[in-house]
């Protein structure tokens, strides 16, 4: 290889490089603005399933007071 493709090899290389960092930065972005989201998704999340272990847990607690009161 002659110099110009050397050097050619290695602007390319850093463009390259480049490139990635900036998809990397936008990736990395992209993820701390879904953070919110997730957590809000999270919270509903623990609602849902702690309404859903009281409701259980009634429902549980009735039908055994049901047999045991006859």
């Amino acid at each position: 290889m002659d110099r110009t493709e050397i050097n050619y090899a290695y602007e390319f290389n850093f463009y390259e490089s480049f490139e990635l960092i900036k998809l990397l930065e936008d990736s990395i972005k992209s993820i701390w603005s879904q953070i919110p989201l997730k957590e809000r998704e999270v919270r509903e999340y623990e609602i849902e399933m702690n309404s859903l272990r009281d409701y259980l847990f009634f429902r549980l607690y009735f039908s055994q007071y049901c047999i045991v009161r006859g």
